[in-house]
C-alpha cells in the first residue's frame, strides 16, 4: 500500500484498483510462496477478493455489505496494510485508523494504558501528544481500574471500548470500522455513533462494514455490496440494502431447502431446477395499490394488495398459499395463509378446493391478499410460501416452496391525519373518566 501525494488524485482518500487476494488451501502452497517471496496462482487456491476496484472521496462515508465470507474483512485488512494483496494495489491519503478484529492491535500481556501508548506510537503519535488526549480516551472508554490490568483479562466489550476510544481520538483522516460496534451495551454503541458523527462532520473519510442495515443508513451515504469476493453493487445506500436482501433471501432459501431435503418426513421436497416440473413453485410476488398497479410506497390507511402466482404440476389437496410481513429489523409483523381462511371461514368459499386437482396436469394460480395498511413508518419485506396442509392434524404442514424477500414496500404515517409510534396503529381511543379541581 502507498500514500497518495497531495497533488495526485486530490479528491480521493482511498483508491483500490484491480485487487486480488488468494489464500492457499494447503500449507505446501503457503510455504512455497513464502520461499518465492511472491504470490502464485494455483487452481486449489481460495480467492477471497476477485478484481476489486473502487474509490472513496475525501469526506465520503461508505458502507460495505455482504454475506459472511464475501471478503469484507479481507478487504479492510488490505486497505489497513495488515494483509498484502496477491495483486493490484491500494493507495490512501491521510492518517488511517482501523478498528478491525477486536483487540487485534493490542498486546494481551500489556495493560490497557500501555496499549494506548503502543497503539498511538504505531499511528505516529509522540508520547507527549498521547498524553494530551489520554484523558479523553480514558473518559470515553470508561473501563475504570481495568486500564491498569492486562488486556488478556478484558471482556470483548471492554476491548471494543478501549480500541474504539484509541482509534477515534488520534485524529484520523480515514477511519475504518469492521463489525466491532456489534459488541457492547446499547448506551456505549450510541456513544460510538455520536463520536463517529462528530468525526464525519469534521470531514474524515469513513468505511464501515456491518450487517446492521439501520447503522449503514445512519452513518453512510453510499454503499458497496460484496458477494463471493466481487463487487456486485456500488451506489445508493437503499439500492445496496435491497440487493443485500436479495442475497440473504437466496441464502435462506437454499438453507431451508437443505433442511427440508434432509428431513426424513420431507425427502420429496426440493426446489432444484430439474424437480420444478414435478412440484409446486412460486412464479412471482407483486405488491400493488388499490388500482392494482405495482407500488412500493404507502401511507397509513391505504389499501395494500399482494399477489402470489404459483404453478402446480401434481395432484394434491390441502394446498395453501401464504405470506409473512417483516419490518427491516426482521420482526415478524403478521403471517396469514389461505388455509386460515379455509379453517375459520369454511362456509364462505372454497379457495382450497380450487387448488385441488385429480391429475398431474399443469395449473397456474394467482392469489390476491389485501389489507388496510395500519403499519408504522418503516420498510417492510414480504415472504411468500406454498404449503401442503394436513387437514386432520392442525398446524402440520409441508413447505413446498418458500421465498424470503419476495417483495418490499415502505410505509409513511400521514401526520396531518394521524400520529402514533410503534409497529402498527392500534386505533387507540381516549376519554376523560374523572376530573377534580
Amino acid at each position: 500500500m502507498s500514500m497518495l501525494p497531495k497533488t495526485e488524485n486530490g479528491d480521493y482518500a482511498i483508491i483500490v484498483k484491480n485487487l486480488f487476494k488468494r489464500f492457499a488451501k494447503n500449507s505446501v502452497g503457503a510455504a512455497s510462496r513464502a520461499l518465492l517471496g511472491r504470490e502464485t496462482k494455483n487452481s486449489h487456491d481460495f480467492t477471497a477478493l476477485d478484481d476489486i476496484s473502487f474509490k472513496v472521496r475525501l469526506g465520503e462515508s461508505v458502507g460495505i455489505l455482504g454475506l459472511n465470507g464475501s471478503g469484507k474483512s479481507t478487504l479492510l485488512q488490505i486497505i489497513a496494510n495488515v494483509l498484502q494483496p496477491s495483486s493490484g494495489h491500494v493507495v490512501t491519503r491521510g492518517k488511517l485508523a482501523a478498528l478491525l478484529e477486536l483487540g487485534s492491535g493490542f498486546n494481551p500481556d500489556f495493560t490497557g494504558l500501555e496499549n494506548i501508548y503502543l497503539n498511538a506510537s504505531i499511528l505516529g503519535f509522540k508520547k507527549r501528544e498521547t498524553k494530551e488526549i489520554l484523558d479523553d480516551i480514558l473518559e470515553f472508554a470508561d473501563i475504570g481500574d481495568f486500564i491498569h490490568r492486562p488486556v488478556s483479562t478484558y471482556s470483548s466489550g471492554m476491548k471494543m471500548r478501549l480500541a474504539f476510544a484509541v482509534q477515534s481520538f488520534i485524529e484520523p483522516e480515514i477511519l475504518m470500522v469492521d463489525e466491532a460496534l456489534g459488541v457492547g451495551d446499547h448506551l456505549f454503541k450510541m456513544k460510538c455513533f455520536e463520536r463517529i458523527n462528530t468525526l464525519l462532520e469534521s470531514g474524515i473519510s469513513f468505511i464501515y462494514v456491518s450487517h446492521s442495515e439501520e447503522s449503514i443508513r445512519r452513518l453512510t451515504n453510499r454503499a458497496i455490496v460484496l458477494h463471493k469476493g466481487r463487487i456486485i453493487m456500488d451506489g445508493q445506500v437503499q439500492d445496496a440494502i435491497d440487493e443485500y436482501h436479495v442475497l440473504m433471501g437466496q441464502q435462506r432459501r437454499v438453507s431451508f431447502s437443505k433442511v427440508l431435503n434432509n428431513s426424513p418426513t420431507k425427502k420429496s421436497l426440493s426446489i432444484n431446477q430439474h424437480d420444478i416440473c414435478h412440484k409446486t413453485h412460486i412464479l412471482s410476488v407483486k405488491v400493488l395499490d388499490k388500482s392494482e398497479r405495482n407500488c412500493d410506497n404507502f401511507i397509513t390507511g391505504d389499501l395494500v394488495k399482494i399477489e402470489i402466482t404459483f404453478i402446480n404440476y401434481h395432484k394434491t389437496e390441502g394446498l395453501s398459499a401464504g405470506l409473512r410481513v417483516r419490518n427491516k429489523e426482521g420482526l415478524k409483523i403478521y403471517s396469514w395463509a389461505t388455509a386460515n381462511f379455509e379453517r375459520y371461514h369454511s362456509n364462505k368459499g372454497g379457495i382450497g378446493k380450487i387448488f385441488e386437482k385429480a391429475d398431474n396436469s399443469k395449473s397456474v394460480f394467482t392469489v390476491q391478499f389485501e389489507f388496510i395498511c395500519n403499519l408504522g413508518s418503516n420498510l417492510y419485506q414480504v415472504e411468500a410460501f406454498i404449503t401442503h396442509e394436513n387437514k386432520s392434524v392442525v398446524d402440520q404442514k409441508e413447505v413446498l416452496d418458500w421465498i424470503s424477500e419476495a417483495g418490499f414496500f415502505r410505509v409513511e404515517v400521514d401526520k396531518s391525519k394521524n400520529f402514533f409510534g410503534g409497529v402498527c396503529d392500534l386505533g387507540m381511543k381516549v376519554s376523560l373518566k374523572d376530573f377534580e379541581q
